[in-house]
């Protein structure tokens, strides 16, 4: 298992012989993206800035591109660009229409509650949509759009390694159920960088420190590694904010945070669960 942290929510998952691209977001320097609404401020088609350069993420070997959502800083333009149209791509089922539109010919929508599963060399990649609520008013939620957070399943013969990547998502209190009924979690992968917290139309539309320390301490991972957080100029808390309410939590397991083009690499295996 290896794990490189592209900036903001945009990972390259390598789980035995699958490669995975999520959220990709590409763009850099001061017009990264443009943001039709940004959520403090309220402006209109605002330019948002990469803070860090992009590192070098290497696209010609993926297996999928799995998508929490399309806003412009979870899949941008220059991501359509770059990425092999080809590829499968997995993401909400509303979403589904656009990335045709796109370009991208493989495209797969997963409803809450769905999955798709992938074979390659004896091994197993299950992938399974699950709740995420993007505003805590149900209104604002709405106007946002439907955001899918995954439960991504790795198997081989006697071994299974298990991610739950949050997608963009503040604490709703179903989380308690959702996390019930997952297998044991190997790693977390929370967006943080509390959007929205200091004002805007829709309140809090990411986790900020305190919901993510509750997060995680409910899911109790074995590593959690925030992401969507620092890489861009909308993200309205630092990243010590989190580290300072898990460590209150007294979360047992282990905190890693990665800056833009650093690689973990995880257990090789783990028992059969």
């Amino acid at each position: 298992m290896r794990l490189m942290w592209a900036g903001g929510p945009t990972t390259r998952i390598e789980l035995g012989a699958f490669r995975i691209l999520t959220d990709p977001t590409l763009g850099e320097g001061p017009e990264a993206f443009v943001m039709r609404r940004h959520p403090t401020t309220g402006e209109l088609n605002v330019p948002i800035a990469r803070l860090a350069p992009l590192p070098d993420v290497r696209l010609d070997d993926l297996d999928a591109v799995i998508a929490s959502h399309l806003h412009a800083d979870h899949f941008d333009a220059t991501a359509v660009e770059r990425l092999d149209s080809s590829l499968p791509v997995l993401a909400p089922t509303a979403n589904v229409p656009l990335l045709r539109d796109w370009g991208f010919g493989q495209v797969t929508g997963l409803d809450w509650g769905q999955d798709m599963t992938w074979h390659k060399d004896g091994q197993r990649l299950r992938v399974a949509a699950v709740p995420a609520h993007h505003a805590h008013d149900s209104g604002a939620s709405h106007e946002l759009g439907v955001v899918n957070g995954y439960l991504i399943e790795h198997h081989t013969a006697d071994s299974a390694f298990r991610i739950y990547w949050t997608g963009d998502t503040v604490w709703f209190d179903e989380l308690h159920d959702i996390t019930g009924a997952m297998p044991r979690v190997d790693l977390l992968l929370p967006h943080l960088g509390g959007v929205g917290k200091t004002g805007g139309p829709w309140g809090l539309i990411s986790l900020d420190g305190a919901e993510g320390s509750r997060v995680t301490t409910v899911v109790n991972p074995d590593t959690v590694i925030p992401i969507h957080h620092s890489t861009f100029d909308f993200y309205a808390e630092p990243i010590e904010e989190y580290a300072r309410s898990l460590k209150a939590s007294g979360y047992p397991g282990q905190l890693v945070i990665l800056r833009e083009g650093e690689t973990w690499t995880g257990p090789r295996s783990t028992a059969k669960r």
